[in-house]
């Protein structure tokens, strides 16, 4: 039984770091993508209605934006949304 439980938690920490890994990617492939079409930060946050703070928070893996938030940065900085995610596995 210990045996199972320990895998288990094992699991769901490699899981968890999983999801660390692929958020602080995400705001990563954000941060450069802006960078590289010349947006600041201030000006994508003005684009998409958001605070700046909320936009640093993702550029720097501090925050897990939703969907809407997603689709909503892709247009404005006029990418695909799967260019955002363009991260190795």
């Amino acid at each position: 039984m210990y045996f199972f439980v320990r895998i288990s938690v094992d699991l769901a920490e490699m899981q968890d770091r999983s999801d660390e890994f692929r958020i602080k990617a995400f705001g990563e492939n954000l941060q450069r993508i802006r960078e590289a079409k010349k947006i600041s930060l201030r000006e994508l946050a003005h684009r998409v209605d958001m605070s700046h703070q909320a936009i640093h928070n993702i550029e720097k893996g501090l925050a897990d934006p939703q969907m809407t938030t997603i689709v909503k940065l892709s247009e404005a900085l006029e990418v695909d949304p799967g260019d955002l995610f363009a991260f190795p596995r």
